[in-house]
C-alpha cells in the first residue's frame, strides 16, 4: 500500500510539474530537489521562488546567490 501510495504521489508530482514523461526530467527535478535542500534555509527559499526546470539553471542559480552573499559554494554541506 505504501509502495502505491509513492508511486500515485510521484506521478501526481510530474504531472503537475508540466514536464516531459521521460525519464531524464523527473530525474533532474528529483536531483534538483535533493540538491536545494541539502543547503541553507535562505537559499532553498530563494530557489523555489524561481521555479527554475533544469539542473543547469538550478546550479547557476545556486551559484549566483551564495556568490553574492560571499559564500563559496564549495563549502556548503554535502
Amino acid at each position: 500500500m505504501f509502495i502505491v501510495w509513492i508511486k500515485t504521489n510521484l506521478n501526481r508530482w510530474i504531472e503537475l510539474s508540466d514536464t516531459k514523461q521521460t525519464c531524464e526530467d523527473p530525474r533532474d527535478m528529483f536531483v534538483g530537489e535533493q540538491f536545494v535542500d541539502a543547503y541553507l534555509e535562505d537559499l532553498v527559499v530563494n530557489i523555489r521562488d524561481k521555479v527554475l526546470r533544469d539542473l543547469v539553471s538550478v546550479g547557476k542559480a545556486v551559484d549566483l546567490y551564495l556568490l553574492a552573499r560571499k559564500r563559496n559554494p564549495c563549502d556548503q554541506p554535502l
